[in-house]
């Protein structure tokens, strides 16, 4: 009985906050993708703006897509981006002045790049960046370059962080994490890469008063088993 109880009350508690309520998930579906050319849509964040509407990014035939929705689940707009090959948003914020942020990776000449997009309240691009490798490490390639997390510093830029490959002397891989600060204006003020151990995994990213926080697990080849950190 409980379990069944807890649902009715999330919904209860989101009325009392004011937050806006979206209709059940079998309608929601065919309102927020459903593509009237049939083309497969997949979704990877979300996140609120200053109004309260929804932002969704993703990705759709090779491009990166937002969808931006009010309280009632209505479409505000909806836009697709091409920047490489199989364009795919893996995070997606509100800025403090209104604006977007949003960042994934796409593929070029056979090796993954970071792409971070800086836009407007209705997704017009205002800039964009490009980055093909962070890497200053002897052995780190440039291949497989995921994006994990996306914060606003308070300077009004942004940090990135996520996960790239490491191809260690044996021929095998570990993994890294990659963090890159870009100001307001998108260039590049900063980039390093960390490991706490052995096949890193970060999980997501939070600004502390300038401070940037990683979350995610490593695993140890020691004791055989995988480690949270912050």
């Amino acid at each position: 009985m409980a379990k069944s109880i807890k649902p009715f009350i999330l919904i209860a508690f989101l009325k009392v906050l004011g937050s806006p309520l979206f209709s059940q998930c079998e309608e929601s579906f065919q309102t927020l993708w459903g593509l009237t050319d049939g083309s497969p849509v997949t979704v990877s964040h979300a996140n609120y703006n200053l109004q309260n509407d929804l932002l969704v990014c993703g990705n759709s035939n090779s491009k990166g897509i937002i969808v931006c929705f009010n309280g009632t689940s209505s479409v505000r707009w909806a836009k697709t981006y091409n920047s490489g090959n199989s364009l795919f948003f893996k995070k997606i914020i509100s800025m403090s002045d209104g604006g977007i942020a949003v960042a994934g990776t796409a593929i070029d000449n056979g090796a993954s790049v970071v792409v971070i997009i800086r836009l407007d309240g209705t997704g017009n691009i205002l800039w964009t960046k490009r980055l093909y490798d962070i890497s200053s490490v002897p052995g780190l390639t440039n291949q497989f370059l995921l994006v994990h997390g996306l914060g606003e510093t308070p300077d009004g830029g942004l940090a990135i962080c996520g996960r790239k490959t490491y191809k260690r002397v044996d021929g095998n891989f570990n993994y890294r994490i990659y963090t890159i600060q870009l100001s307001a204006a998108g260039n590049v003020n900063w980039t390093r890469e960390d490991t706490q151990g052995n096949d890193d995994e970060p999980y997501g990213l939070l600004m502390d008063q300038g401070a940037i926080v990683i979350i995610g697990t490593t695993y140890s080849p020691v004791s055989g088993i995988r480690y949270g950190f912050l």
